[in-house]
């Protein structure tokens, strides 16, 4: 099973779609209403710094790749650099060296990484598009042709964080520091039946939560097909006018709660004659609302300004 996963990796979700779709069926769970959140999954891979992260996908490049064709195309003090990245790794350099020692290591290895690139352009090895993409994030060439690393404000959340697991990559919220994923799960919320998982989502932690509920939708609908989604539960980050069209084309509510920006200074309530009461939360006085129908909209007249 293991074999057959690593050589299918949509397989585990499709065996889950099937169970589910199997348990919906027999259970007669409805879809008509469905909700969402995501939680934030760190990865296990270990933190690195800017100069271990190069040191160590470079090592792992260097490692892969026949030593004899090393020989063939480097110079001596290029072999010389990369028998030292095979001989220890980047945590060992950092403590030996000072910060303006390792500030000069990480350009050398910036040229080294920009050489082998050349060499072995068009390679097949399994670490060279990482050793490829991780150049570019983190290092430029400079107006005199020389190899610098990047500004750190100029390199991406979504860079790589480690060659050992490229899928992952950093997210700061509120303080926090995650590295990892981002996972969204959607369940059916009938609170008269049996409710379900009807899928679980993996993305990058950087991730934006509104990027996951479309393709959260059609997957739930799929899998409990006794009624289509007709209410959609979730938090204020899962909103976009995109993700609203979306629901509104299928007919469905959109349902949000916990609708992310500063408080309203009005609140708004129409009443059973399709009259919009408007409260004004500071002076708990009800402000005349008048209906402007040649456009569908309401005004309501605040310090001599409509």
């Amino acid at each position: 099973m293991e074999h057959e996963r690593q050589g299918n990796p949509n397989l585990l979700e499709e065996t889950f779609t099937a169970v589910t779709k199997g348990q919906a069926q027999e259970f007669q769970v409805s879809g008509r209403s469905i909700r969402m959140d995501r939680k934030l999954l760190g990865s296990n891979i270990a933190w690195l710094s800017r100069y271990e992260l190069v040191h160590e996908t470079l090592r792992l490049f260097c490692s892969k790749t026949a030593f004899k064709e090393l020989v063939n195309t480097l110079t001596l003090s290029e072999l010389e650099l990369v028998k030292s990245l095979l001989s220890e790794t980047g945590n060992k350099v950092i403590y030996r060296c000072s910060g303006e020692g390792v500030k000069i290591r990480l350009i050398d290895l910036g040229v080294l990484t920009y050489r082998l690139l050349s060499v072995f352009e068009g390679s097949s090895q399994e670490h060279f598009v990482t050793l490829s993409k991780l150049f570019k994030e983190q290092f430029e060439i400079s107006e005199q042709k020389t190899i610098i690393p990047k500004p750190k404000e100029c390199i991406s959340a979504d860079s790589i964080q480690s060659p050992h697991d490229t899928d992952c990559n950093y997210r700061n919220k509120g303080g926090n520091q995650v590295k990892g994923y981002r996972v969204n799960v959607t369940e059916s919320c009938d609170k008269d039946g049996l409710n379900l998982i009807s899928g679980v989502e993996v993305k990058k932690a950087g991730a934006a939560d509104n990027a996951f509920l479309e393709s959260s939708v059609i997957r739930a609908e799929e899998v409990f097909r006794r009624d289509p989604v007709k209410k959609v539960h979730a938090d204020g980050a899962y909103h976009s006018l995109s993700n609203q069209e979306f629901v509104r084309g299928k007919n469905a509510e959109f349902i949000l709660n916990a609708i992310q920006g500063a408080k309203g200074r009005y609140d708004l309530e129409v009443d059973e004659n399709g009259f919009l009461k408007v409260t004004d939360l500071k002076t708990a006085v009800t402000v005349e609302a008048l209906r402007i129908e040649k456009i569908g909209k309401w005004r309501i007249k605040t310090a001599g300004n409509y």
